[in-house]
């Protein structure tokens, strides 16, 4: 007979299942290959160009001006100007990809794709239906997808109910996504008018980026798994950009969350990290750091942090960070077991997952 002690254990062991990535698809300023979006960032090649359309005032300098920087994905012309069409466009690629390389996706599965927050000038002109209607019939297995459109203002822990979804076996296959565009003219004049363009005179600000991408989870018992979620976590963060003067508890709430269940990442070999040049951006991964890993405060430790190169891609950054994470995996010159990857919504939540090679 099963005691109640021997049942907490089976379910506890069956909570923190680790979930598969066995397929991505992907579209951003770098293309649509997974080992140009590693070799883009790692290298440090500026995705960016400057705006022909938007100038930003110099700071102490009357009268002069500089124009801001944007990082279009060069895939997409320029006759694609509003939200709707761009955020569908890269969608549709980076979709098709994936769908292409899952051989067995007739059955209905779940697909899950986060939006830009209906709160920003994109999110208020995205039709979801619209969104939905174009991804079901971009591909033939396109059709059996059940489609949950979510902004991210709605679901911040969207990952997290995804992989219990996987673990308690009430889905055997999840299509997590996200797809965002901040090119277009409403959101660069907001980010102008705010002074929080950044230009090539200033290193610091938001550079508008767009992108797609979508990672298939499931069983890492599939042979074509190459990197595993091991844990992942999401805390609130209150005091965002505060960390000159006071302590910020989010991120570091996350990564130790994770560190408890993952005793083996106590050593920090690599992160992804979702920060900028900022000061307020320094402070708060130093904080981190400290709280979680004081050891590594005089080690290098690898970090790869695509916001530089590629701009902001809001609702994409998590699934594209899971992709460049997986490909860091295929990296041998430099092997790794484990990485961290953490990611900022604007909304001031801190997600930390840990991703493992199988």
């Amino acid at each position: 007979m099963r005691t109640p002690n021997q049942g907490t254990t089976q379910q506890r062991n069956k909570s923190e299942t680790p979930i598969g990535i066995t397929a991505t698809g992907l579209a951003c300023v770098y293309g649509d290959h997974p080992a140009a979006l590693l070799g883009g960032v790692a290298t440090r090649i500026k995705g960016s160009e400057a705006s022909t359309r938007f100038k930003l005032a110099l700071p102490y300098s009357e009268g002069q001006f500089a124009p801001m920087l944007v990082a279009p994905c060069p895939q997409l012309p320029d006759s694609l100007s509003m939200p709707q069409q761009r955020i569908n466009t890269l969608a549709t690629m980076a979709l098709t990809q994936l769908l292409n390389d899952v051989p067995d996706a007739e059955g209905p599965t779940r697909l899950v794709l986060l939006v830009p927050s209906t709160t920003t000038i994109r999110g208020k002109q995205l039709d979801h239906s619209a969104l939905a209607h174009t991804l079901s019939a971009c591909h033939p297995h396109a059709a059996h997808l059940r489609i949950d459109i979510i902004s991210t203002d709605q679901a911040p822990n969207l990952l997290d109910e995804c992989c219990r979804e996987l673990q308690q076996q009430s889905q055997q296959r999840i299509i997590f996504g996200g797809v965002d565009s901040l090119v277009d003219d409403g959101t660069c004049m907001q980010l102008v008018q705010e002074g929080q363009a950044m230009t090539q005179q200033h290193d610091q600000g938001i550079i508008p980026g767009e992108a797609a991408a979508f990672v298939c989870l499931e069983s890492p018992q599939n042979s074509s798994c190459t990197a595993v979620l091991s844990t992942c976590h999401s805390a609130p963060e209150p005091n965002t950009g505060k960390g000159g003067h006071t302590s910020l508890k989010g991120l570091s709430t996350a990564i130790k969350t994770c560190l408890a269940k993952s005793p083996a990442a106590a050593t920090l070999d690599c992160c992804i990290l979702p920060f900028g040049s900022s000061m307020a951006d320094a402070f708060e991964w130093y904080q981190a750091v400290e709280q979680c890993w004081p050891q590594q405060l005089k080690k290098f430790h690898e970090e790869l942090r695509p916001r530089q190169f590629i701009g902001d891609i809001g609702a994409a950054t998590l699934p594209l960070y899971l992709i460049l994470g997986r490909e860091r995996f295929t990296f041998s010159f430099d092997p790794l077991e484990q990485l961290f990857i953490c990611t900022a919504t604007p909304e001031s939540w801190r997600t930390a997952i840990l991703l493992s090679k199988p």
